[in-house]
C-alpha cells in the first residue's frame, strides 16, 4: 500500500510537470507571437487546460512572464557561467560574458519587450536583483573581478559592487541596441563597453 510520503512525492511532481508544461506553453508563444499575444486564455489553451488551471500555477501573467522568461534566458545564463568560470584572464571573461549577452538578444529580438518591460518596471527590477539567474551571474561576475584583482590585472576593489556595476553597464548597452533601428555591430559596443569600463574616460 503507498505510504503518505510517497503519495505526497507524486502529487508534487505532478505539480512541477503541469507548471513546466505551462511555462512550455508560454514560451512557445512568446517565441512565435510576441508577449504582446501572452494571455492567460492563450497559455491554458495551448496547454490544453482550462484557465483556472492555469491559475493555481501562478497567480497573474505577471508571475507566468517572468517563470517563462526565466525559461528563455536559461540558455545564456550557462553559456556565461561557463565563460565566468573559465581560465580566461578577467577582462577577457568579462568581455566574452558580454558579448554573449548582445548576441543572445540580438538573435532573440522577440524578447524586446520582455526585456525592456523588465528592465523598466521598478518591481519587476527589483525582484531580479533577487532572482537566481541573476544572482548566478552576479557571483560569476564577481568571482572573475577577483581573479583579476588577484592577478593584479584589475587594481584593488570590491568584486561584488563592481560586478554589480558590469552587470548594469551590459544591460544599458543591451537595451540601447535593442531600441536601436539599425544598432551598430555588436563588436563596436562591445569595444566602447570594456573601453569605458576598464579605462574610464580620462584620456
Amino acid at each position: 500500500m503507498e505510504d503518505h510520503h510517497t503519495k505526497a512525492e507524486r502529487k508534487r511532481r505532478w505539480r512541477e510537470l503541469m507548471r513546466q508544461d505551462l511555462l512550455d506553453a508560454a514560451v512557445g508563444l512568446i517565441r512565435k507571437e510576441g508577449l504582446e499575444v501572452l494571455t492567460m486564455d492563450r497559455v491554458a489553451e495551448a496547454a490544453g487546460v482550462a484557465k483556472g488551471t492555469v491559475y493555481l500555477y501562478f497567480e497573474s501573467k505577471r508571475r507566468l512572464v517572468e517563470g517563462a522568461v526565466e525559461r528563455l534566458v536559461e540558455p545564456l545564463v550557462t553559456e556565461i557561467s561557463e565563460v565566468l568560470g573559465s581560465d580566461l584572464p578577467a577582462d577577457e571573461r568579462l568581455r566574452r560574458m558580454a558579448e554573449a549577452n548582445l548576441r543572445y538578444f540580438e538573435e532573440n529580438r522577440h524578447l524586446f519587450r520582455v526585456f525592456v518591460h523588465g528592465r523598466y518596471d521598478t518591481r519587476t527590477r527589483a525582484e531580479q536583483t533577487r532572482g537566481k539567474h541573476y544572482r548566478t551571474i552576479l557571483e560569476g561576475t564577481a568571482v572573475a573581478v577577483a581573479a583579476g584583482v588577484a592577478t593584479g590585472r584589475f587594481r584593488p576593489v570590491d568584486p561584488e559592487p563592481v560586478a554589480a556595476l558590469w552587470l548594469e553597464a551590459v544591460t544599458t548597452v543591451t537595451v540601447r541596441r535593442l531600441l536601436a533601428p539599425a544598432p551598430p555591430p555588436v563588436e563596436a559596443d562591445l569595444d566602447l563597453l570594456t573601453g569605458l569600463f576598464f579605462h574610464g574616460l580620462l584620456a
